[in-house]
């Protein structure tokens, strides 16, 4: 059940990717972004993404066990 809430991917907001690696040098999956109903940052209210814009390569890997440490 819990599960259900999850999001499939992991996602990211690029305002806190940029925040995260000013303040402690790599960046973090923030777990409330990876909610599946929830679009958008609620701090920053920009689109949470999963690809990279510009390109769009995922910022994971498939399974998610290899996390984004830099933006890139």
């Amino acid at each position: 059940m819990f599960q259900d809430y999850i999001a499939k991917e992991i996602k990211y907001c690029l305002k806190c990717l940029e925040e995260d690696y000013e303040k402690y040098g790599e960046v973090y999956s923030h777990r409330f972004h990876q909610i599946h109903f929830l679009n958008y940052c609620e701090r920053h209210q920009k689109e949470l993404i999963s690809k990279w814009p510009e390109c769009g390569e995922l910022l994971t890997n498939q399974n998610g066990k290899v996390l984004l440490t830099r933006p890139l």
